[in-house]
């Protein structure tokens, strides 16, 4: 009788709350009726906004996935904008001040950390250099595009405070990187996604999504240079180059068969994604990345899986791409090459802005603006971009991030982030050792392929301006 009577009264007691509900559910249909689809997104974003609130981690992964997922296109039509770059920027900033606020409420202390210290020192040092160029109010942009990344690594480092929410973040990594690759293998074999070799340029500029076809000459046929969901082949290189090494620490972590099946099929995908983006960059760093992986012994290679190994690179030097094997794997095409010609020009460019401007540099994104005032080959091209294609100087990279830096933020710039990276590793072999020393395999195998992404993307950074990439800011918040 005790229970059938607190039944009646909780059920009295909801009466007034559900016509409450009923009462603010005919409201919310008026207001959509009246205002459209604006009005039903504003309803949604309170609801996502109140969960992320509950829960400021869930807008972190959500955020994540839409930063890597996002790429360039995708128009959401009543409203005009690209939809999975918006959604990842309103979900950005929601989680931030959902986090702010979880954080005030709960007078919790913040993490100072000596990453994240030097961090906010490079983006006030970055500042500096744009104060005093000569073009900085078109180069503001590439500094708030700085602080964005930086913000986000500043808040996950934080929400990131758990053994559970750090392995699950690592999975989401490596299922996104799974997904890029799969849409990048989608690309290569659809014709109808690959760019007009004509209007390829343009349409790059543009923010356009596809393969495109590699305008070097070659004898072997086209290369179809894919782009996944990261905009540009180097940069989807980039990506999964990192995310990787992650798939080994998931694939010691985890005992089930399915799941380590799934994870054969991610890695498949994620090789075949990264030869389908014909950058050499992906060749050099894949097999430096193979090296280290066996080195931190996150993949045994005992005398069957060396000898399946050397099967599987067989069968696969017979189903490359014609024009694969001559871009990449040939020697001519290192020492010969256009794009390598071209890339000697921007670099010694580069270096040359270093030595004119050697504390400050000419600020953060001013490289492409002091390039097509120059002389050359490749700055007429660059001009010809700007001025007829409209490509954004901010863009026009070096293909080398320490020379970029260097000429962008002066050596004082380099020196702070090359500083940044050495503590990011000191700190990560600190951990493996402490770990190891007490027998505790996941975190050592965690940090270990934390190490193998680090090493990765410097490697990498010898070849592309990969500062502002937001996979190399996820895996620093690991750290």
């Amino acid at each position: 009788m005790n229970t059938i009577g607190q039944i009646e009264s909780r059920t009295g007691l909801n009466a007034p709350v559900r016509g409450l509900i009923a009462v603010l559910a005919l409201g919310v249909a008026l207001v959509v009726l009246a205002a459209g689809h604006y009005a039903l997104l504003g309803i949604l974003g309170l609801v996502t906004f109140w969960l992320f609130l509950r829960s400021p981690v869930l807008g972190l992964y959500l955020t994540t996935a839409l930063l890597l997922l996002s790429g360039a296109s995708g128009v959401l039509g009543f409203i005009g904008a690209a939809t999975p770059v918006t959604a990842a920027k309103i979900c950005g900033v929601m989680t931030l001040l959902a986090w702010l606020v979880n954080t005030l409420v709960q007078r919790s202390r913040p993490l100072i950390c000596w990453e994240m210290v030097l961090a906010l020192i490079f983006l006030l040092w970055a500042a500096f250099g744009i104060l005093y160029s000569r073009t900085s109010e078109e180069q503001l942009p590439e500094w708030i595009r700085l602080s964005t990344v930086i913000a986000y690594f500043i808040m996950a480092a934080h929400l990131l405070n758990s053994s559970d929410r750090i392995h699950r973040f690592v999975v989401l990594l490596a299922l996104c990187g799974m997904l890029m690759a799969a849409f990048a293998v989608y690309q290569y074999f659809t014709p109808s996604t690959h760019l007009e070799p004509t209007t390829a340029l343009e349409k790059i500029g543009a923010g356009v999504e596809g393969a495109y076809i590699e305008p070097e000459a070659l004898q072997s046929g086209q290369a179809v240079r894919v782009s996944g969901r990261a905009g540009h082949s180097n940069w989807l290189a980039l990506a999964l180059l990192l995310i990787l090494p992650l798939n080994a620490y998931w694939f010691r972590a985890t005992a089930k068969a399915s799941i380590r099946v799934l994870i054969f099929v991610a890695v498949g995908l994620e090789t075949m994604a990264i030869v389908f983006t014909f950058t050499r960059t992906g060749l050099v760093v894949g097999g430096t990345l193979a090296v280290l992986l066996v080195g931190k012994r996150l993949m045994r290679l005992g005398p069957y899986r060396a000898a399946g190994l050397a099967v599987a690179l067989l069968l696969a030097w017979f189903l490359l791409p014609p024009a694969y094997k001559e871009r990449v794997l040939s020697l001519q095409q290192y020492m010969s090459s256009e794009s390598v010609e071209h890339r000697t020009e921007l670099q010694a460019a580069a270096f040359q802005f270093m030595l004119d401007h050697p504390v400050q540099g000419v600020g953060l994104g001013g490289f492409g603006f002091r390039l097509i005032e120059t002389q050359g080959p490749v700055a007429t091209v660059m001009r010809w971009l700007y001025n007829d294609l409209h490509w954004n100087p901010l863009f026009f990279g070096t293909h080398n991030m320490y020379l970029q830096l260097g000429c962008e933020s002066g050596l004082v710039g380099l020196a702070i982030f090359l500083v940044l990276a050495a503590v990011f590793l000191r700190r990560l072999n600190q951990t493996r050792r402490a770990a190891r020393e007490v027998e505790d395999r996941t975190v050592a195998d965690l940090t270990g392929a934390l190490q193998v992404s680090m090493w990765s993307f410097l490697i990498s950074a010898i070849f592309l301006h990969a500062l502002q990439q937001k996979i190399w800011w996820m895996i620093l918040a690991l750290g």
